[in-house]
């Protein structure tokens, strides 16, 4: 066979038929092969490629192909270095060291890099595409300086491209220095190829002895890479395989567009007698059309399914993205996992792994120090001993406002505010049977647990700060980060998700030569630039399954079936932007003098070449496409094709149906796991009842096998009919006589939340909280449930609740202080006891109390943040000063605070409640007073300056059962045969109706028996009940509007207010009566048939 040619071959199968049947002709000469004959050589651009070719050659010959060597250009640059006694280079991570040590030197590039963060990378790309051109090579830079000057006389633009052609040679040289110094070579891999083919062009042809070499694969090359290729074809018989793609379906296509991305490396072999191999069968093209992303994968992955069904192999399927993203490889995992696809991604991103989350967390680490954010060294951590509870601890130490490494180096846990052995962390930990209805018990981590992480940031800290060299060789940093890396965070050769990067660090000893003094900030920046490398592993075994991979990756590679997706504009093509270093306008004046100095805007010709060779890469091509983003934009379709519907090529369209949606055809998609097949069921109705609740039991299972010692500990068939029976309450066109417990209906419950016993009375407080909103009762005094806030996801300051609760605290103590009765408790007891006169407030003892019940409140609820206390303490000043104020204006006098007591509100002996009245007081007339402290303004409803109308207004109010604790703490003074009153004092400072006649019943009033008769035992009804439905309807008015209380609720996030569906619902039900139908319950009439709105 000719050798010395170029060989044009349209397509990459094309190129691959060609190169396998002259291979083939070249192997079937082995007869004449004499032993330690040189062999034949293919020479690819990449690993991947190399790896393809031998699948592709091996299961194509029956015989073993003796005598062929298939290599990459890198691989070939070292075997020719190695015969030729010359060690490779080394220490390539150094160019962006001296690149930054470089650009130092001069003004404009060191401005920049004190400027932006992404200067670095762009000064090193200038700088690298310079060098890959032949920089190095020319004897002086000037006749560049010159075509510059001719370009831009005067500007900073012109001052700054003379710099970087500055920093190149500098650099050069400087790498140059270094392996003098070193007594190695140093360099990168391009460093290599250009010594490689200096000792080729020397006339030694057996350092790379071959009878034969292929070029295969390569449509661009950089200037250095193409001169040693230059060398090889003229070595052996070279014959270079060019890939030249035409547009699909139209024969010769364009020329001038197919040819314009290769015509410059080919132009290089110009001397080579050209010839056309034989087009391939033109491929059948398919266009995917799908809603959005979701349903796009998924109709790939059905696609692929099919295919493996019907027996193709796994890896003849290809998917190639342009540049996939973390939310592609996402879908990719979920999709192909749930319909048992292997596959292997080659180029996801780096966070798309566990084990590249972690790499990524620790090159945060390094390159912030005591900076970056705690949240890293918790994603960097691979200790067991961490895994319980890390959730809590993170979200303790937000509440603590230790939100950065540095900050918590400097904690001790035992100095954080809280409980001896614990820390409160402000989340809900659901029921408490605890005797204070008002408290809500809050989730603990151990302080050993926040301690350990701490002293883990403390070694971070002392290994940056102290522990590494200011200056000095490689292994004198390299060594300490491995030890972190290991007894710090954990990590392990023998753990999956990071044994890459712990291999990437340990081999940064080994690259770097020790001749070179390094700076402790370049090894840092070195080292993360090797995590983050070490990230984009692949996230499966390599070339197992099907392939998912980048356009860029794929090149030259052959599949049976290969999926093109994301055909959308400025996706697939890419978006190409100007160089703002050294741009396309200098570029092209500097190759007069650098042919190969790459030109950005000839991007446009490489995204038209990888269009056309991918759809030429495979027997049945399918692009794919979604009409919108994942926020719901609208996404145009890739002009690329545009351009090939334009030209009237044969594609098929294919319209994908929504992800678990009905096809055109009424169809619905075949279930591929218990998951989806419960979601099936609920979307459409599949099945029912206990059917239903079967799959949904699978599905769980299904989940929980996943989450191996994660899973949760509970039946999944109990869970399955739970969630049913609320998805059945969520169905608007669900018809039942009875509702469940998303209504509210949960049936009998106790004061303490224990949902199987009723021993002890209803506080008064639940009671009243029951009566505004049943609802609201239920989630926040029962199950004792809330949002758990975030302190960095929202301004955590001074609220009305936090203030409340110090206000009511610091009062209290004064209280108790006057009265010196810090241990009694009971009414009974402290009815008893002399009342003292209430003394002046010491300004000095004031601040200290409320710093101190400020410091308390936001230890209990886990929102121990620095100076919040003052912030609160400042703002309940005043309303304890107004509160004190006014007790004394009316010369009251303190028996008690914080008194509780428990009342027959009924003549059925089991209508009891508790109470705790706030402070228990003697009028001069030697009355009792028994107020509850309010920090707000008198209500509307409370308002007027006669007694007798403002308690009309209190009785009216205790009636609906919205202010009850007035009525029974008066019926709690008859009750014990004392004279008095019971009431409210509201200590707004600002309020104008503060001289109004106070709100407070007469104990000996009947109307405070009559009140309480015609609310209580119809409130304890409804809880005995169990019924909690949401105030959506107030049943008397007929009125749908949201009440005032929605707009402050706590627990707004878990009702069911504003769905008018379930409004639809509950007066469906409701209206059962006008129907024909019995009642369904009279008591829920008579709890939503009154409300204050």
């Amino acid at each position: 066979m000719a050798g010395h040619e170029l060989v044009r071959a349209p397509g990459p199968r094309a190129a691959r038929e060609w190169l396998l049947g002259a291979l083939e002709a070249e192997l079937s000469a082995e007869r004449a092969l004499e032993p330690g004959a040189a062999p034949v050589r293919v020479i690819v651009p990449s690993r991947t490629l190399r790896g393809d070719l031998l699948a592709d050659l091996c299961r194509r010959r029956s015989r073993p192909a003796v005598g062929l060597v298939v290599q990459t250009l890198t691989g070939a640059a070292f075997e020719i270095l190695e015969r030729a006694g010359s060690p490779p280079p080394r220490g390539a991570e150094l160019f962006e060291v001296l690149v930054c040590r470089a650009a130092r030197r001069h003004p404009a590039l060191s401005e920049m890099l004190d400027r932006w963060e992404a200067a670095r990378g762009q000064i090193a790309a200038a700088v690298r595409d310079l060098l890959d051109a032949g920089l190095a090579d020319l004897p002086s830079p000037d006749p560049l300086l010159e075509l510059v000057e001719e370009t831009w006389p005067a500007g900073r633009r012109a001052e700054r491209v003379r710099q970087v052609i500055a920093c190149a040679c500098d650099v050069a040289a400087g790498l140059a220095a270094i392996a003098g110094a070193a007594g190695v070579p140093v360099g990168r891999t391009s460093d290599a190829l250009s010594h490689a083919g200096e000792l080729l062009g020397s006339g030694t042809p057996e350092l790379f002895p071959a009878r034969r070499v292929f070029v295969y694969g390569f449509a661009d090359a950089t200037g250095r890479a193409v001169a040693l290729l230059e060398r090889l074809v003229q070595l052996a018989q070279g014959t270079v395989v060019l890939d030249v793609p035409r547009l699909p379906g139209t024969g010769c296509g364009s020329p001038e567009i197919a040819s314009a991305y290769t015509a410059r490396f080919e132009s290089h072999f110009g001397a080579l007698a050209s010839r056309d191999a034989p087009a391939a069968a033109p491929a059948r093209l398919t266009e995917i059309v799908a809603p959005g992303p979701e349903a796009e994968i998924r109709a790939i992955a059905d696609a692929i399914r099919a295919r493996l069904d019907a027996g193709c192999p796994p890896e003849a399927i290809g998917v190639v993205f342009r540049q996939p993203t973390l939310h592609d490889g996402a879908a990719i995992a979920r999709h192909f996992g749930r319909l048992g696809i292997p596959f292997t991604a080659e180029s996801l991103p780096a966070a798309a792994t566990p084990a590249g989350r972690r790499a990524v967390a620790l090159a945060d680490l390094l390159s912030a120090g005591g900076r970056a954010p705690v949240d890293r060294l918790l994603d960097a951590q691979a200790r067991e001993e961490f895994a319980p509870g890390l959730g809590d601890v993170r979200l303790a130490l937000r509440a603590h406002g230790i939100v950065r490494v540095g900050a918590l180096a400097q904690v001790h846990a035992d100095t954080l505010p809280g409980p001896p052995d614990e820390l409160v962390v402000p989340a809900p930990g659901g029921a408490d049977t605890d005797d204070d209805a008002r408290r809500v018990r809050h989730r603990r981590v151990s302080r050993r647990s926040v301690d350990r992480i701490a002293d883990l940031a403390r070694s971070l800290t002392a290994l940056l700060a102290h522990d590494l060299p200011a200056r000095g060789p490689a292994h004198a940093f390299v060594r300490p980060l491995v030890g972190f890396a290991r007894s710090g965070l954990g990590w392990s050769p023998e753990r999956s998700d990071s044994a890459g990067a712990l291999a990437a660090l340990e081999a940064l000893e080994r690259d770097l030569p020790d001749g070179i003094a390094l700076e402790r900030d370049e090894v840092l920046r070195l080292a993360a630039t090797a995590l983050e490398r070490s990230a984009r592993a692949t996230a499966t075994c390599a070339r197992a399954g099907v392939r998912v991979l980048d356009a860029l990756a794929a090149r030259g590679l052959v599949f049976r079936t290969l999926f093109v997706p994301r055909m959308v504009r400025d996706v697939f093509p890419r978006v190409i932007d100007d160089d703002p270093i050294l741009p396309d306008a200098v570029r092209q004046r500097l190759e007069e003098v650098l042919p190969d100095i790459p030109v950005k805007a000839r991007g446009w010709d490489e995204e038209r070449h990888l269009f056309r060779s991918l759809a030429a890469a495979a027997d049945e091509v399918v692009f794919s496409r979604a009409l919108v983003d994942r926020d719901g934009r609208e996404r145009a379709e890739s002009p690329l094709l545009v351009e090939l519907k334009a030209r009237q090529v044969e594609l098929e369209v294919v319209e994908a149906r929504p992800f678990h949606g009905l096809g055109q055809d009424g169809a619905l998609p075949e279930p591929s796991t218990a998951f989806e097949a419960a979601l099936l069921a609920g979307l459409h109705g599949l099945a029912g009842g206990a059917a239903r609740e079967r799959l949904v039991a699978a599905a769980l299972e299904e989940g929980w096998a996943r989450c191996a010692g994660d899973a949760p500990q509970l039946d999944p068939a109990l869970v399955a009919s739970a969630r049913v029976g609320a998805a059945r309450e969520l169905d608007v066109t669900h018809h039942e006589n009875d509702l469940g417990p998303l209504f509210g209906f949960v049936g009998r419950v106790a004061p303490e939340g224990d949902l199987r016993d009723r021993d002890r009375p209803w506080p008064v407080t639940t009671i009243e909280r029951y009566a505004a909103c049943p609802w609201q009762a239920l989630v926040g005094r029962v199950l004792r449930l809330g949002q758990p806030p975030d302190p960095l996801a929202s301004v955590v300051g001074p609220t009305r609740r936090l203030v409340g609760s110090v206000v009511h605290r610091v009062v209290a103590g004064l209280a108790e202080a006057a009265s010196d009765a810090r241990t009694t408790r009971t009414l009974d007891e402290v009815l008893a006891r002399t009342p003292r006169p209430l003394p002046p407030l010491d300004g000095d003892a004031l601040e200290r109390r409320l710093l101190e019940a400020a410091r308390d409140v936001l230890i209990e609820e886990g929102l121990a943040l620095p100076g919040l206390e003052r912030l609160v303490a400042r703002r309940a000043r005043s309303l304890v000063e107004t509160a004190w104020h006014r007790l004394r204006e009316r010369g009251l006098a303190v028996r008690g605070a914080e008194v509780e007591g428990e009342v027959c509100v009924s003549p059925r002996a089991d209508e009891r409640v508790l109470f705790r009245a706030d402070l228990a007081l003697a009028a001069e007339s030697g009355e009792d007073v028994l107020l509850d402290l309010k920090t707000g303004r008198v209500p509307d409803d409370l308002r007027g300056k006669r007694a007798n109308t403002v308690a009309r207004k209190l009785l009216a109010a205790a009636a609906a059962g919205t202010r009850l604790q007035a009525a029974v703490y008066a019926r709690a003074l008859a009750a014990a045969g004392r004279t008095g009153r019971g009431g409210y004092l509201y200590c707004d400072p600002d309020d104008p109706h503060a001289g109004d006649a106070a709100p407070e019943l007469d104990a000996a009033d009947a109307g405070v028996v009559d009140a309480l008769e015609q609310a209580v035992p119809r409130l304890l009804a409804g809880i005995d009940a169990g019924l909690f439905a949401p105030r959506l309807i107030d049943v008397m008015r007929d009125d749908t509007s949201e009440p005032r209380l929605c707009k402050v609720c706590d627990v707004r996030q878990a009702c069911r207010q504003g769905d008018s569906s379930a409004t639809v619902r509950l007066r469906w039900w409701l209206d059962a009566p006008r129907r024909g139908a019995r009642d369904p319950h009279p008591r829920l009439r008579a709890v939503l048939g009154r409300t204050d709105r």
